[in-house]
């Protein structure tokens, strides 16, 4: 849209298959509105709920001086958002500046004359302590702040598409270093994975010469590739992380690409409730999710391994999800509606051949084997070991349900799994996956 505030346009509403999603007057398009080079952009988010949309978002938009409105019709991208890990450890991190009204959402670059939207989902991560401070003292050196230092994680398998190190980091938090930066420069150093698809995560504004890769770099999840820091536009310790599109792969630059949507594999929010007496704390996990603005979370610690005979690389990883979680019980009620799953990474000599994957829970020193979907007891019997499916080619990696909707299992239980290929071998984890489920 072109011309004055809100462009004339009176009222905007916005559906889907008929059903309205959300309407805007005149004064809500205004306050949303970015002028730029003589046209205006609408940056929206649009809560969908448990919607599921399909096909075209249709806008109508009534001019002002116009008694009909005019439609355009902007096709879905069915494309599912990216699903990563966490690109730190640990607890009290807070997500910054990834609302519809952040700077980040909202800021335009040119990249050789072309704009560029890169960091539209970008967010900033800082740290702060159990009073909420993200520094001590007064906070005046960057070594003050409790981001600083801490090691950036690779957030899905890849390989080093492109670094920047040697930017020497603002003196303290608050006085850049470089007062006009180009636009290379605002990242400060910067690290570039390529993830594949054309999906590539960014990590900026990282200490010098702490970035522990090279270009053509493989890495696997997890690896650290750097620390945080204050290098290039930045005011405080802190990482500036997104995921992207890039448009010219020969060039891989911090800056030539398009803002992609993406989802953490799961993080926890801390909740805190009172009793009459007093507040009890507890932890609230999420699943596939993009945290909202300010939400301070912790991400999951280390992974343990998956051990066997073969194959002593395999992953092991596993989540539980408990819809009423309450800490005043140690066992979920028979009402209660538990989740837990698991993904294994198949050994890569195991990868195309026939196998088939099974369940065993361990409580209160009794073994329960999963069978036809419930768990029953297993006398430890390897013979008896009855696989969960039939058997199947095996991928890379196998995604398995532990418990859907049962409640069968106490509320604190240990699960041995995983799979047996063609030839009889057993994979399974030699360390369990522990759950506790509280709920009301």
């Amino acid at each position: 849209m072109s011309g004055g505030p809100a462009s004339g346009v009176n009222r905007l509403d916005i559906s889907n298959q008929d059903v309205t999603l959300a309407s805007f007057g005149s004064d809500a398009l205004a306050s949303l509105a970015r002028v730029r080079n003589g046209v205006q952009y609408v940056y929206l988010w649009l809560p969908t709920g448990s919607a599921q949309l399909q096909g075209v978002i249709s806008n109508e938009l009534l001019f002002a001086g116009s008694s009909t409105p005019s439609r355009i019709d902007i096709n879905i991208d069915p494309e599912s958002p990216v699903i990563i890990g966490p690109p730190l450890r640990g607890g009290n991190w807070v997500a910054v500046n990834n609302s519809n009204y952040s700077n980040h959402r909202r800021t335009i670059h040119y990249f050789d004359g072309q704009e560029r939207n890169v960091q539209q989902f970008a967010i900033d991560w800082a740290k702060l302590d159990n009073n909420l401070r993200a520094a001590s003292g007064n906070g005046s050196r960057n070594q003050d702040h409790y981001a600083y230092g801490q090691e950036v994680l690779a957030v899905r398998d890849g390989v080093v598409a492109g670094l920047r190190d040697g930017m020497a980091e603002n003196p303290r938090p608050g006085v850049l270093r470089y007062q006009n930066p180009t636009t290379e420069e605002l990242a400060g150093n910067w690290v570039l994975l390529d993830m594949g698809n054309n999906q590539y995560a960014m990590y900026a504004h990282l200490i010098p010469g702490s970035i522990a890769v090279e270009v053509g770099q493989r890495v696997s999840k997890g690896d650290v590739l750097g620390r945080v820091g204050n290098s290039g536009n930045s005011t405080a310790p802190h990482l500036h992380f997104h995921v992207a599109e890039v448009f010219d792969t020969q060039h891989a630059s911090a800056a030539n690409g398009s803002g992609l949507g993406y989802v953490f594999e799961s993080f926890s929010t801390r909740v805190e409730d009172f009793d009459g007496s007093q507040a009890i704390t507890h932890e609230v996990p999420h699943y596939v999710e993009y945290p909202a603005e300010n939400v301070l979370l912790s991400f999951p610690g280390p992974t343990p391994s998956l051990n066997t005979a073969v194959d002593s690389q395999a992953v092991f990883r596993g989540s539980a999800t408990d819809r009423g979680t309450n800490t005043d019980s140690d066992l979920f009620s028979r009402s209660a509606t538990i989740d837990v799953s698991f993904s294994v990474g198949v050994a890569p000599e195991d990868i195309g051949r026939s196998g088939s994957f099974f369940v065993v829970a361990q409580h209160d020193g009794s073994f329960y084997l999963k069978t036809n979907g419930q768990f029953v007891p297993w006398d430890m019997n390897f013979s008896s070991l009855l696989p969960m499916e039939s058997y199947h080619v095996l991928q890379a990696e196998e995604s398995i349900d532990v418990i859907s909707g049962l409640t069968d299992l106490p509320g604190s239980f240990v699960v041995y799994a995983g799979y047996s290929n063609e030839a009889g071998d057993f994979h399974y984890n030699t360390v369990p996956l522990t759950f506790t489920v509280l709920t009301k």
